[in-house]
């Protein structure tokens, strides 16, 4: 199987198992020992569906409590993840949250600039 799909075939089934987890009221709530929610996981790792899989079950996009005071869109901006970005601020993010260090604005902004100079 060559690897695009691959990819597919992954994607459809984490699909498949979050919305099996949601059906039996698997918390949306909860952070893992980093501070990591599950809006977050997806947001890092680029899974929009999943995000609104998340938030049509109650999952707040704000929600994270990492040691930086991270956020949803701010990991998915430093990731480079255009479309969970783009939902998350539909979803209505804040793109002037400040986590300890820089708002999720200046990563977007700092990240973009870092990108287009190679």
């Amino acid at each position: 199987m060559d690897r695009p799909h691959f990819m597919e075939l992954h994607l459809k089934v984490m699909w498949q198992i979050v919305r099996l987890l949601l059906e039996k009221r698997a918390d949306v709530s909860i952070c893992d020992k980093n501070g990591c929610s599950p809006v977050y996981g997806a947001s890092q790792n680029g899974h929009t569906d999943v995000v609104d899989l998340l938030v049509q079950a109650g999952a707040d996009i704000h929600l994270a409590t990492t040691e930086y005071g991270s956020v949803p869109l701010g990991i998915a901006a430093a990731k480079g993840h255009t479309e969970t970005v783009q939902r998350l601020l539909e979803l209505g993010a804040n793109p002037n949250h400040q986590n300890k260090v820089i708002t999720d604005c200046h990563i977007i902004i700092v990240d973009y600039t870092h990108t287009t100079r190679l």
